[in-house]
């Protein structure tokens, strides 16, 4: 079985497996996002696009969806504090995750508890700010970063790399 079919499969399988388990954030179109072919996908415009997008993906893990966007109305909201997803602005603007924290707070002013030790979720995700911040500061346009990631996708072998990246 090639690459190809294997995906399939894969594709099959979570459209109809994943919906099942109930979880809240996990739906046939947020299934689809991730899954569309990329040939299909649109491509973002610009970094903070991209930079957006990737802080919007990253609240998918652990129950981040309930305990990050829903607490603040959205990940989108973090664009006023997040310098409307300007990476090289974020990095300038906050020194670690503790000050994106507190400026979080301030201005979004998120329901529930906030946990500040290293291992809870918005510790967590603020980290992931600066960190995806840093990596899409790399790139000089939309079009730098697409064609970085398209390197990869052209080999079958270094296509799982690019995620790990």
């Amino acid at each position: 079985m090639n690459t190809i079919e294997k995906d399939k499969k894969i594709y099959i399988l979570a459209r109809s497996f994943l919906p099942e388990l109930n979880i809240a954030g996990i739906d046939e179109g947020l299934i689809v996002q991730y899954l569309d072919a990329p040939e299909n996908a649109n491509r973002l415009a610009s970094i903070s696009d991209l930079y957006k997008y990737i802080l919007i993906s990253a609240q998918y893990a652990n129950m981040k969806a309930v305990v990050i966007g829903e607490a603040i109305g959205g990940v989108e909201k973090l664009g006023s504090v997040l310098c409307n997803f300007e990476p090289t602005e974020v990095l300038a603007k906050f020194r670690d995750w503790e000050h994106v924290l507190d400026e979080i707070e301030e201005n979004l002013h998120p329901t529930g508890k906030i946990r500040r030790t290293p291992r809870s979720l918005w510790p967590q995700y603020c980290k992931t700010i600066l960190s995806a911040a840093e990596f899409m500061a790399q790139f000089s346009s939309a079009e730098d970063f697409y064609s970085w990631a398209d390197f990869f996708d052209q080999d079958d072998r270094a296509r799982a790399a690019l995620a790990l990246l």
